[in-house]
Order: C-alpha cells, then structure tokens, then sequence
C-alpha cells in the first residue's frame, strides 16, 4: 500500500468501549443510524466484519461491531470513501490509533476538499459567464 493511502485512511481511533449487549441486526442498524441493508451493504463490502450467527442463522451483533460502524460513519461523514475505510482496517491496531498519521490524514483530505471546491467555483464561473451571454 502507498504511503499516501495509509495517511488517507489513518484518520480514526477507537472510542472508548460502548456498553451494550448482542443485538439482532434491526436493533444494531437503529443504533448505528443506518438501515438493515445498510449494513449488509457494508459487511458484503468488507467494511464490517461477518458477524455471529445464531443457530437460526440471523446475525447477531457486539459492541465492538457498533464501534466499528459508529467509525465508519464518522469517516463517511468526513469525506472518505468506503475502499479507504475498509483499507484503514487493514492496517495493525497501532497505526490504526496513531494521532499524527490521523491529522496527516485530515490534512491531506482537507487539500482534495480545497482541490475540488476550486474546480467547483471555476465551473460555477463558466456558466455564469454562459448565462449571462445567452440571456
């Protein structure tokens, strides 16, 4: 892996440990603040972790596995796309907590921010100048 990818996806620590037991998956998505499908979206994509079973075959959900989705959610929030989240899991526990890969990480995400809001103004701008000839 790039070095700048690790940077891009070392954005995020763990919280400190939510107190909540198994829970099915309808209860897990609610808590999360997704949908069912959401979370089987983000589990076939790797992003979550398979999780238990019962012996009925329905998923049964952690703490840990809210942690997880709680992080994906912030780093989905921030701007990241699901392949740079499902690479940050990847990474060992101790980059994964490292403070100064994660403000490197914002930094260069902040730059594509700044990157993408100039190539916004300067479309914005050509069909300013196009509505204002052709009007």
């Amino acid at each position: 892996m790039r070095r700048i990818d690790r940077l891009q996806i070392s954005f995020l620590h763990l919280q400190p440990k939510l107190k909540v037991k198994a829970m099915n998956i309808g209860e897990f998505a609610r808590r999360g603040g997704v949908s069912a499908s959401a979370v089987r979206f983000y589990e076939d994509r790797g992003v979550l972790l398979p999780p238990s079973r019962l012996s009925s075959g329905y998923r049964i959900f952690g703490p840990a596995d809210l942690e997880r989705l709680i992080q994906v959610r912030r780093a989905q929030a921030l701007g990241f796309s699901l392949e740079q989240i499902a690479l940050f899991f990847t990474l060992p526990e101790s980059e994964r907590r490292d403070k100064a890969a994660i403000v490197e990480a914002a930094k260069i995400k902040l730059k594509e921010l700044d990157l993408h809001l100039a190539q916004v103004k300067t479309q914005r701008r050509a069909i300013t100048d196009f509505l204002a000839k052709h009007i």
